[in-house]
């Protein structure tokens, strides 16, 4: 809310009052000075004679703006996304442990007969054990051999083996969250239409930039696609007021794995085209498929995105933060490593995914780890169910 239009309320209410403004300082024990600053519309949520001072004369603190401070500690230096948070000793690790032993654990029908629907329509149903991702990607792989062997379908191939990783690696970081904001409908819906409109972008774009030659093309195409990402994810998640950062993570993962699935269908079909050699537009496919595991338009945009919600101090996204030092640091190193991943031979492409495969996934550990920085909240708690496959 702008601060005109903050001021206008506040006065209307102040007019409707039936003391004078030496009888409300009085009160609310305020100075003339105070009563100025509040009645400028000026926010000055953090001070609580401010909040008794709009409560008192009888505006809702959050029609005009006012949201619930994170319960999560907010990113400070971009450190902070490589180490694991201090004051919680062994933790951490013994929550890796459990999350990756969890991969492998069979679930009974009963188990995901019970929780399929609520991932698809509910909320707020807590922790779950990973399973779908696992049915998804042995579906998608079905359906591209079953193809292959029998039909031979060249777009039923393509968008399979597109989709296999990206849109495997999204349903697995989705089912680690604790689902109270997110259910799995919103997430493909945000991944098919996050991912076109975010190619849009980018090629319109394109239309100013141009397509440079050498090593200025790549900077140029680490800065526009990394660029349309972001925009994709401000205009479609900013009004999301995050709770936890992980799920701001997840969100933009699925924007970014959207690009990345439609961005290597495209690559598949043009190998085809431009070699007229179907069996290279597969190895295309699948090479750039197992890279997704350790590089992709997934882990850039979502780390970019997370980072810009975690800096916030609230629950929403506070756009300020795009000029903070950790996200510039953040936004520069996500386009330079994409910049010099185009740029360079194969064998250096491969020894950055291997690198990107311990890292792009350690630092969105840290924005899961964030949930166990929360503060106290002075409520009556009971004891919550807790999945074997987190800490205890």
């Amino acid at each position: 809310m702008l601060v005109k239009q903050r001021k206008e309320i506040i006065k209307q209410y102040l007019l409707r009052l039936t003391i004078t403004p030496q009888e409300l300082m009085g009160f609310l024990v305020l100075s003339e000075q105070q009563l100025r600053e509040y009645a400028s519309g000026k926010p000055f949520f953090e001070d609580e004679r401010y909040i008794d001072f709009i409560e008192f004369i009888g505006i809702d603190k959050y029609y005009i703006g006012y949201t619930e401070p994170k319960t999560e500690t907010a990113i400070g230096s971009p450190l902070s996304l490589f180490f694991p948070n201090r004051g919680l000793p062994n933790q951490p690790m013994r929550a890796l442990r459990h999350l990756l032993s969890n991969l492998f654990t069979r679930t009974s029908k009963e188990y995901r007969r019970e929780f399929a629907p609520k991932h698809l329509f509910e909320k707020n149903f807590g922790y779950t054990e990973p399973f779908i991702y696992k049915q998804v990607l042995i579906s998608l792989l079905l359906v591209f051999g079953l193809s292959y062997l029998m039909a031979d379908l060249t777009v039923v191939q393509n968008v399979a083996l597109g989709l296999s990783i990206p849109l495997t690696l999204l349903i697995l970081v989705y089912e680690f969250d604790k689902h109270d904001q997110l259910n799995l409908r919103d997430v493909l819906v945000l991944f098919v239409v996050g991912g076109i409109v975010s190619m849009g972008i980018t090629y319109w774009i394109r239309m100013f930039t141009g397509y440079p030659d050498g090593l200025a093309g790549d900077l140029m195409t680490g800065f526009v696609e990394e660029t349309a990402k972001l925009i994709t994810a401000i205009v479609f998640i900013r009004k999301i007021k995050f709770r936890n950062v992980y799920t701001a993570f997840v969100l933009a993962f699925a924007i970014g794995a959207g690009f990345d699935a439609f961005e290597t269908m495209e690559y598949g079909i043009n190998a085809i085209f431009s070699t007229g050699d179907y069996f290279q537009g597969t190895i295309t496919l699948a090479f750039r498929s197992v890279l997704s595991f350790g590089i992709g338009h997934h882990y850039w945009t979502a780390i970019i995105f997370a980072t810009l919600a975690g800096l916030s101090k609230s629950y929403k996204v506070d756009f300020h933060k795009l000029y903070h030092p950790t996200f510039v640091l953040v936004y520069i190193f996500i386009i330079l490593f994409h910049a010099m991943f185009n740029h360079m031979p194969l064998w250096i492409e491969i020894l950055m995914a291997i690198f990107g495969l311990i890292v792009f996934p350690y630092m969105g550990y840290q924005f899961y780890l964030k949930r166990y920085t929360e503060l106290p909240i002075e409520t009556v708690q009971t004891e919550p169910d807790v999945p074997t496959y987190l800490p205890n």
